[in-house]
């Protein structure tokens, strides 16, 4: 069996290709975000965050999306710590403000099969 390094590296490319196709259109699709009162002090993040998931009401947003959201580079993902300490830091600004949203925002975790 003969390996073909070029046509390897082209087909590589090419899933790469089409990757990032879907990233940016996920991230396209997800674009639109509100205007928050700056008295809350949300970072551009966090306003990002936040807006997603208003707009996702009352679907739940995986971690795996909220860290394309959180990504300030298209070519680097957030990692789950990440979200979780800009999803705390919401919490804690939006709680003097309205008690509702902060339940709202709240975490749902998978049933471990340990």
């Amino acid at each position: 069996m003969n390996f073909d390094a070029p046509a390897e590296i082209r087909r590589l490319k090419n899933i790469i290709e089409e990757k990032n196709e879907e990233i940016r259109q996920l991230r396209e699709a997800g674009h639109a975000t509100f205007a928050f009162p700056s008295a809350l002090g949300l970072t551009p993040t966090e306003n990002r965050i936040v807006s997603r998931l208003l707009a996702a009401s009352p679907n739940i947003l995986s971690t795996s999306r909220l860290m394309l959201i959180c990504a300030k580079n298209p070519a680097r993902e957030a990692n789950e710590k990440t979200v979780h300490v800009h999803l705390c830091r919401v919490r804690r600004k939006l709680a003097p403000s309205a008690a509702c949203a902060t339940k709202a925002i709240r975490s749902r975790r998978r049933a471990r099969n340990d």
